[in-house]
């Protein structure tokens, strides 16, 4: 082979080199949501704003809002690798032992028994409610309320009552809008189950009856576990129900609940907001110095140090807002958030009105977030 005819062929590796690197291929993720001013869906139908339908989920590097009827589901199931159920929260259930593991011996008689304290507002109540507080390690372990039994004989059986959807059993009209008329009080009551819960092959095994008969028959389920949600969700009346969002389509939840007093009784509490702390949420709270120097508008990437992040479940709570004498909620103007995503993108958060008493409407909150910092997009190599 003479020089000439190398020359051609190490130009020719160099050249093909070359063209590959230069039809290389750019997989960059797409740029996370700007962000937006939004309302927040909470009311579904025709009921009060402070008792709104739908606990709503947003997303911010997506741009997503997501409405879910509250009374979608009554048991959420862990998928991790501990066995763990919680109640309803967002419909003020609660649940106590019957002191029974068959269910031909939990008669209606023993729900009657327990009317008086399974009922919000009672004395102890919130030792029969799940938290809605504490960070991820916390908050599992204190979901005791119902234990998850290693076989279905041992198995305990609780009473459950499901909840009143937002509404006591008696209340006080406040009307969504200054136009809107007063809706009168309606008593709105769900079923009483009896309920037990073990280890299945790959999940759970549930087997439940209504509490308004004695009949001592029982439906069977089973709940397989699926990582890619917080929770499995189960309905004693619905097929496949829907109670959040996959862990990775959402950040923040606006919703009613239940939270615990000093005395140990849970309440009602509505416009409570959520974050994904499960998810890898979290949050921080900026309180407002001067509001001549617009802050929050002013708030970039350079004042990101030096914040502390909360992985709380009730990093915001409601300490956003403030409640009127007659319990219709005020955005507190003295304070924004700062939201750091579980993909590491900064967004702040404001919240702009929540009734007519701040120029907005009960059960339609509306938010504002913007993006501050992208997480790094990674490129090509």
């Amino acid at each position: 082979m003479n020089k000439n005819n190398i020359l051609i062929i190490c130009c020719s590796v160099v050249l093909a080199f070359a063209g590959c690197k230069k039809d290389s291929v750019d997989y960059r993720y797409p740029k996370p949501f700007d962000g937006q001013q939004v309302t927040l869906p909470g009311v579904a139908g025709t009921e009060l704003g402070v008792n709104a339908a739908n606990g709503v989920f947003v997303d911010f590097s997506k741009g997503l809002v997501t409405p879910v009827t509250r009374a979608n589901w009554d048991l959420g199931l862990y998928p991790g690798s501990d066995f763990k159920v919680i109640l309803n929260h967002t419909m003020g259930a609660l649940a106590v032992y019957s002191g029974q593991t068959s269910f031909a011996n939990v008669l209606q008689a023993d729900s009657i028994k327990v009317i008086e304290s399974l009922q919000l507002n009672a004395a102890g109540s919130a030792a029969l409610a799940d938290p809605v507080t504490g960070t991820p390690t916390e908050y599992l372990s204190k979901l005791t309320t119902i234990e998850v039994g290693e076989n279905e004989a041992s198995s305990k059986i609780y009473i459950v009552n499901t909840g009143y959807a937002g509404l006591p059993p008696m209340t006080t009209a406040v009307p969504a809008t200054p136009t809107t008329p007063l809706i009168p009080s309606v008593p709105l009551k769900r079923p009483w189950f009896k309920v037990k819960v073990y280890k299945g092959t790959n999940g759970y095994r549930i087997k439940f009856a209504p509490m308004s008969n004695d009949n001592p028959s029982f439906t069977e389920f089973t709940v397989n576990k699926d990582l890619s949600y917080n929770f499995n969700f189960f309905s004693f009346n619905r097929p496949s129900p829907i109670g959040e969002p996959a862990q990775s389509l959402w950040d923040i939840q606006w919703t009613w609940t239940t939270s615990n007093t000093a005395d140990g009784k849970a309440i009602a509490t509505h416009d409570f907001v959520l974050i994904n702390f499960l998810g890898g949420v979290t949050s921080s709270e900026v309180m407002i110095k001067d509001q001549s120097a617009k802050e929050y508008e002013n708030f970039d990437k350079s004042k990101l140090a030096g914040l502390t992040y909360l992985n709380t479940r009730e990093a915001i709570g409601v300490k956003w807002r403030s409640l009127t004498p007659d319990d219709r909620p005020v955005v507190n103007r003295d304070r924004f958030y700062v939201i750091k995503d579980a993909d590491g993108n900064f967004y702040k958060l404001r919240f702009v009105s929540s009734s007519n008493a701040d120029g907005g409407v009960a059960g339609a909150p509306v938010i504002e977030y913007r993006l501050v910092e992208a997480a790094i997009i990674p490129g090509t190599t």
